[in-house]
């Protein structure tokens, strides 16, 4: 991760190449968000039956808790991309960036990484996140009518995986949060 990060501090020696390693970088987020979604579906369908499965499955959970660790860690280095000066991406974005951009947040969301109750060794997360946000294309347009139906065809989100994490909290903390943005970002259209 320390590579990717310098390698996004130190690109612009070569800004022609900031939107390919964007790309690169949110696609690679969003390739991890899906891979522990299915790893932590596949493993609840582990039945524990006896004392000596708990194991297994603790580790499972272990493992779990570090892929979402490694997944947050690769906004380091989108960070530092998207903090020089003269990149934009959020000005005339492709239709594919933004998608990238809204299946990010999407994870973001998801993983619960925008709660904002980060202590520890993941305090630098909200203002990371926010220092993204400030180039983030606008994520929904005027025409959009139905933002939940986004939500519910999104290719970045098994619905298993998020009703298992908590149904109630996972459609508040996403209908706020993207609402929230989405309010924003036509207001600014």
């Amino acid at each position: 991760m320390a590579a990717q990060t310098r390698l996004a501090r130190e690109l612009d020696e070569r800004p022609d190449l900031y939107d390919v390693y964007l790309v690169e970088l949110l696609t690679l987020f969003s390739d991890k968000g899906v891979a522990i979604q299915n790893v932590a579906t596949s493993d609840q369908h582990v039945k524990v039956s006896s004392a000596l499965y708990y194991l297994p499955v603790l580790n499972a959970l272990r493992q779990t808790e570090e892929m979402i660790e490694q997944l947050a860690s690769l906004l380091l280095p989108i960070e530092a991309l998207l903090t020089h000066a003269d990149y934009n991406p959020h000005l005339g974005a492709s239709q594919e960036l933004t998608g990238l951009f809204r299946n990010m947040w999407f994870l973001c969301i998801l993983f619960h990484f925008t709660s904002g109750e980060e202590k520890g060794p993941m305090t630098w997360l909200v203002p990371a996140l926010a220092k993204i946000a400030t180039k983030t294309p606008d994520l929904v347009l005027e025409s959009a009518h139905d933002a939940a139906s986004d939500i519910e065809y999104s290719t970045v989100i098994r619905h298993e995986y998020a009703h298992s994490v908590s149904a109630a909290l996972f459609g508040k903390d996403v209908c706020s949060n993207y609402c929230d943005r989405s309010s924003t970002s036509i207001g600014r259209s």
